[in-house]
């Protein structure tokens, strides 16, 4: 993604898919889960598989889906083998819904304030 905001704003116009690969970090990940389950046909999206190739900073779902990984290119590499073997595993997923907003969605947990604000300009 280029900024801020447009995975949502792609899942917005999706169609039907069979699949669905994210190629980034948490927050892209995050973003695409929001996106996808702020449709309002959101059902027909449930069965859905998504891929996840973690290419960001952090990366924790990676970290926890595949704990033996001890680096960042071995994680790309057993993300992407798990992807083109249909590896599937359920997840939780965390819904945050504030006093006006629209509902926010998480799958490890989510950062927010001055933690969240210092940890991207110490990314850029």
């Amino acid at each position: 993604t280029d900024y801020e905001g447009q995975a949502k704003k792609l899942l917005e116009l999706m169609e039907k898919t069979d699949l669905i690969i994210v190629a980034g970090g948490d927050g892209t990940l995050q973003e695409v889960i929001t996106g996808l389950l702020r449709r309002e046909d959101q059902a027909s999206f449930s069965k859905v598989p998504i891929g996840f190739i973690p290419l960001g900073g952090t990366n924790t779902l990676s970290r926890t889906l595949y704990p033996e990984r001890e680096n960042k290119v071995q994680q790309i590499t057993e993300a992407t083998l798990s992807i083109l073997k249909g590896e599937t595993v359920p997840l939780e997923v965390l819904k945050i819904k504030g006093e006006q907003d629209q509902p926010v969605f998480a799958m490890q947990g989510i950062r927010w304030g001055s933690y969240r604000d210092a940890s991207v300009k110490a990314s850029k």
